[in-house]
């Protein structure tokens, strides 16, 4: 208006422009910087756009309260019984897994551990308030060498990704045979291992000609265990406990057998029948996780 009075003549924008030497569009950006369409990045202001969510935050705080309440049986409930149980408006199963994946949450595979009954858990925690008089700092368990047995077989197991066209699933030449093989004819491997802070043995393979579980043996313990791993530990010097983690028979924990006697000769101090978690366990479940990680190229277990 006040460029009007001044000129008197017909106008266009790009001259109202050029007379107050601005752009165009930095006028543009300056009359629509009120806008609620500039406000969709700024933490401070609410979403204006598209349909409000069926679920608000305080719908998704009832949800992980009852995650936390119910702990295991709230967190297996599928997606359509989760509304009824949390007590929050009742939505599409596609509704609350969107929902929740906000906060991080989907469906993965639950990991499975050892069912502990309460008596053992009584011995459990028993044993490790003792230990824990005994050994109260980190540096006090420097010389405890933890060691374990672990048994596996090796097969093709999981199903083959093969080329085909559709609709050939039931051909003759797309479909994959599996014969499991016999008690007899099933190859397994056994293995030793030992680790502690600061150590960690070699993965020690051995053989029982004796069964066919690879139960291990005092004779195999002592001669292609303790003999060939264990006493090279002490002729270096070096002082340390070994934990048993499984209080086998073939870690002889009687009074008097062949292994004892060796363990008393080399002044081996051992623990048999500990009540804590093993971390050897721990630690083959951390490795084949990774382990499928990378087969899986990365996909998430």
């Amino acid at each position: 208006m006040i460029f009007w009075k001044l000129t008197k003549f017909p106008t266009k924008k790009s001259d109202v422009f050029k007379f107050n030497g601005v752009s165009r569009w930095t006028v543009r950006r300056v009359l629509n910087s009120s806008t609620d369409r500039t406000f969709h990045n700024d933490p401070n202001k609410s979403e204006t756009r598209g349909r409000k969510r069926k679920w608000t935050e305080d719908d998704i705080d009832a949800v992980e309260d009852l995650f936390e309440k119910e702990g295991f049986e709230g967190e297996r409930l599928q997606p359509s019984e989760i509304p009824a149980a949390a007590g929050v408006p009742d939505v599409h199963p596609s509704t609350t897994r969107r929902s929740l994946r906000i906060r991080k949450y989907n469906k993965r595979l639950a990991h499975i551990v050892e069912f502990i009954d309460e008596r053992y858990a009584k011995r459990r925690k028993k044993w490790s308030e003792d230990t824990i008089y005994k050994r109260p700092l980190p540096e006090c368990w420097d010389v405890i060498y933890f060691s374990d047995e672990v048994h596996f077989g090796y097969d093709d197991e999981r199903q083959a990704y093969i080329y085909r066209k559709p609709g050939t699933r039931y051909e003759p030449y797309s479909l994959q045979e599996k014969k499991s093989p016999t008690k007899k004819d099933e190859k397994k491997l056994h293995a030793w291992a030992a680790v502690g802070i600061g150590y960690k043995s070699d993965l020690v393979f051995y053989e029982i000609t004796s069964n066919n579980n690879g139960k291990m043996t005092q004779k195999v313990y002592e001669e292609q265990i303790l003999e060939k791993h264990i006493r090279p530990l002490l002729n270096e010097g070096r002082t340390f406990i070994l934990e048993e983690e499984d209080g086998d028979s073939g870690h002889g924990p009687g009074p008097k057998n062949r292994v004892r006697r060796w363990k008393e000769k080399h002044g081996l101090p051992n623990i048999q029948r500990a009540q804590i978690a093993a971390p050897l366990k721990a630690w083959r479940q951390t490795r084949r996780s990774r382990l499928q990680q990378s087969f899986y190229c990365g996909k998430r277990v």
